[in-house]
């Protein structure tokens, strides 16, 4: 088989350089095309919501560098609809778990 290489979210906002980031994911998924899986995060779907109008609160500057890239558009990866999927389960879990006792 050949090897995969699988992204476990959060790749924005985690420092000062998620606009350099993205730009190395994206040059990362050309070379490997479907062998690269991400797993979104988070931050990453925090994101997403912020660059389609579905929220609007304050950003960190690493995260408004990003909206403001001209090549943005390029960097959207397509996520394996499994990746996804665990991401949106973790994501759940992790809210449902928090007061429950």
């Amino acid at each position: 088989g050949r090897d995969q290489l699988w992204l476990a979210g959060d790749l924005v906002n985690r420092g000062p350089q998620s606009l350099e980031t993205l730009r190395y994911v994206r040059a990362l998924s050309l070379q490997m095309g479907d062998r690269l899986k991400v797993v979104l995060g988070n931050h990453d779907l925090h994101l997403l919501a912020l660059a389609h109008g579905v929220r609007k609160p304050a950003l960190t500057p690493s995260m408004q560098e990003v909206l403001d890239a001209p090549d943005r558009a390029g960097m959207a990866l397509p996520p394996d609809p499994r990746a996804v999927a665990l991401a949106a389960h973790v994501e759940i879990a992790a809210v449902r778990g928090i007061g429950d006792s």
